[in-house]
């Protein structure tokens, strides 16, 4: 009896063991089939692995000043930034600073800094092209150092800021005669739906609107008081007649110019249009009337790096001195 105890007792102390070290064997035996997947894993064909080293070689070849520059002028120009029109300043790159050696690791490598990278254009475009610095896509060996974003006013001149100033004083002149007119929509408005585009504002935006049955639209003026004969018909920008008195008194001149540079429609709602010729087809139609916009403007500070290979050093041939013969 004592003989079986003492044989249950090693027993249960070995269950108690191996139930120890179950999970601590299962993760071991985990690791042992993770790194045999990995040992059975066949290695990249050799061609693969030399081709990936002559990327890599080429990649961090030397680079003259205008190949930098063709390269910082490719991603501007694939981000949207103008780069062709020298005069809009959207896009420049100061020379080269001067390269200096630097250690990484075990190689010797050389650093060629270019600072105070400038581009200008639409938000998206200049947070394009210095993503395109940051992540590498398009040099792998360039390395954004510092970048400096904020916002410019571009403020219109010469003929653009008359174009644009035409364009305000007449949609401003519109809503100021709907408002004194008590229109809420122009009853018979020049609009884009009829093709053609008017600079008479003796005649615009609408000059049929009258108190006759026929046309009707102007039945009667802002105080309630209806026109008759006598009234002047329409709408006008200049000599609008407000007053329903049966004469042609108290004409009122919502713009200044009797003929603009530039054509017009104008929508039902008041909303005007801007275009280069009376035809609306194949005219140029404006975008476009505020005195000046926004841009987003970027500084950027690159580095790019590349290693020189040392020409591998010759040491001098050594010369056998000739023999000497004696005479016997």
């Amino acid at each position: 009896m004592f003989l079986i105890g003492i044989f249950l007792i090693i027993y249960l102390g070995l269950g108690a063991l191996f139930i120890q070290q179950g999970p601590a064997q299962k993760e071991l035996n985990e690791r042992i089939a993770s790194q045999s997947i990995v040992a059975a894993r066949p290695l990249p064909p050799a061609d693969k692995l030399k081709a990936e080293a002559d990327e890599v070689k080429v990649a961090l070849a030397p680079l003259t000043d205008y190949a930098v520059l063709e390269v910082l002028v490719k991603i501007a120009r694939q981000s949207g930034i103008n780069v062709d029109d020298t005069e809009a300043k959207k896009f420049s790159v100061p020379p080269a600073g001067k390269a200096t050696e630097v250690k990484i690791g075990d190689g010797q490598y050389q650093v060629m800094p270019i600072k105070n990278i400038k581009v200008q254009g639409a938000y998206e475009n200049v947070v394009k092209f210095v993503a395109d610095l940051d992540a590498g896509t398009t040099l792998k060996t360039m390395v954004l150092r510092k970048a400096v974003i904020s916002e410019v006013e571009i403020v219109f001149e010469d003929v653009e800021k008359e174009r644009r100033q035409e364009w305000r004083d007449v949609q401003e002149a519109v809503k100021t005669m709907m408002a004194e007119n008590g229109l809420e929509t122009i009853p018979y408005p020049m609009d884009f739906a009829g093709e053609v585009a008017f600079n008479d504002m003796t005649a615009f935006p609408d000059a049929i609107s009258d108190w006759t049955g026929d046309v009707g639209g102007k039945t009667a003026d802002p105080k309630g008081t209806k026109y008759v004969d006598g009234d002047k018909a329409g709408y006008l920008l200049l000599g609008q007649d407000v007053t329903g008195d049966g004469k042609l008194t108290g004409l009122v001149d919502y713009l200044k110019i009797k003929t603009t540079k530039y054509y017009y429609t104008c929508e039902a709602d008041g909303r005007v249009r801007q275009f280069g010729s009376a035809v609306i087809y194949g005219a140029v139609e404006y975008l476009g009337s505020e005195p000046s916009r926004f841009e987003t403007q970027a500084a950027v500070d690159v580095d790019i790096y590349f290693k020189v290979e040392k020409p591998a050093e010759t040491k001098p041939a050594t010369q056998t001195p000739p023999k000497t013969t004696t005479g016997g």
